[in-house]
Protein backbone atom coordinates (compact mmCIF):
# COMPACT_ATOMS: atom_id res chain seq x y z
CA UNK A 1 0.00 0.00 0.00
CA UNK A 2 1.37 3.48 -1.07
CA UNK A 3 0.29 7.11 -0.29
CA UNK A 4 -2.06 7.28 -3.00
CA UNK A 5 -3.72 4.17 -1.77
CA UNK A 6 -4.18 6.27 1.84
CA UNK A 7 -5.52 9.51 0.01
CA UNK A 8 -9.27 8.96 0.22
CA UNK A 9 -8.30 7.09 3.34
CA UNK A 10 -7.09 10.44 4.82
CA UNK A 11 -9.77 12.57 2.93
CA UNK A 12 -12.28 10.52 5.02
CA UNK A 13 -11.04 10.79 8.25
CA UNK A 14 -10.48 14.51 7.65
CA UNK A 15 -14.43 14.73 6.62
CA UNK A 16 -15.49 12.87 9.70
CA UNK A 17 -12.97 15.05 12.21
CA UNK A 18 -14.88 18.07 10.61
CA UNK A 19 -18.29 16.93 10.72
CA UNK A 20 -17.28 15.66 14.57
CA UNK A 21 -15.66 19.39 15.21
CA UNK A 22 -19.21 20.98 13.20
CA UNK A 23 -21.12 19.03 15.90
CA UNK A 24 -19.92 19.61 19.25
CA UNK A 25 -20.92 23.20 19.18
CA UNK A 26 -24.19 22.03 18.18
CA UNK A 27 -24.97 19.55 20.46
CA UNK A 28 -24.33 22.29 23.35
CA UNK A 29 -26.43 24.92 21.91
CA UNK A 30 -29.33 22.01 21.32
CA UNK A 31 -28.44 21.17 25.38
CA UNK A 32 -29.16 24.70 25.88
CA UNK A 33 -32.21 25.21 24.27
CA UNK A 34 -33.63 22.22 26.02
CA UNK A 35 -33.28 23.43 29.61
CA UNK A 36 -34.73 26.81 28.29
CA UNK A 37 -37.07 25.06 27.00
CA UNK A 38 -37.83 23.08 30.72
CA UNK A 39 -37.66 26.48 32.12
CA UNK A 40 -40.55 27.87 29.98
CA UNK A 41 -42.43 24.74 30.81
CA UNK A 42 -42.19 26.17 34.44
CA UNK A 43 -43.97 29.56 34.02
CA UNK A 44 -42.51 33.20 32.89
CA UNK A 45 -39.29 33.41 32.15
CA UNK A 46 -37.63 36.72 31.25
CA UNK A 47 -37.14 37.39 27.33
CA UNK A 48 -33.65 36.97 27.14
CA UNK A 49 -34.60 33.38 28.77
CA UNK A 50 -36.83 32.52 26.27
CA UNK A 51 -36.12 29.61 23.24
CA UNK A 52 -35.58 31.39 19.61
CA UNK A 53 -37.56 28.67 17.80
CA UNK A 54 -35.98 29.44 14.12
CA UNK A 55 -32.69 28.78 16.16
CA UNK A 56 -33.81 25.62 17.46
CA UNK A 57 -35.06 23.89 13.80
CA UNK A 58 -31.72 25.47 12.14
CA UNK A 59 -29.54 23.27 14.43
CA UNK A 60 -31.71 20.43 14.31
CA UNK A 61 -31.26 21.05 10.73
CA UNK A 62 -27.82 21.10 10.80
CA UNK A 63 -27.43 18.37 13.17
CA UNK A 64 -29.38 16.15 10.63
CA UNK A 65 -27.38 16.85 7.94
CA UNK A 66 -24.31 16.04 10.01
CA UNK A 67 -26.15 12.72 11.16
CA UNK A 68 -27.30 12.04 7.00
CA UNK A 69 -23.29 12.64 6.03
CA UNK A 70 -21.73 10.59 8.52
CA UNK A 71 -24.18 7.45 7.03
CA UNK A 72 -23.05 8.70 3.49
CA UNK A 73 -19.64 8.25 4.78
CA UNK A 74 -20.23 4.60 6.58
CA UNK A 75 -21.89 3.50 3.35
CA UNK A 76 -18.54 4.35 1.60
CA UNK A 77 -16.26 3.06 3.76
CA UNK A 78 -18.60 -0.36 3.63
CA UNK A 79 -18.46 -0.27 -0.14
Amino acid sequence: MDSSDLEPIQKTLNSLDAIEKSLTPLLAIQTQNRVKLENMKLGPVPEEERVDLKQVAEVNAAIALAIKTLFYVKLRLEG
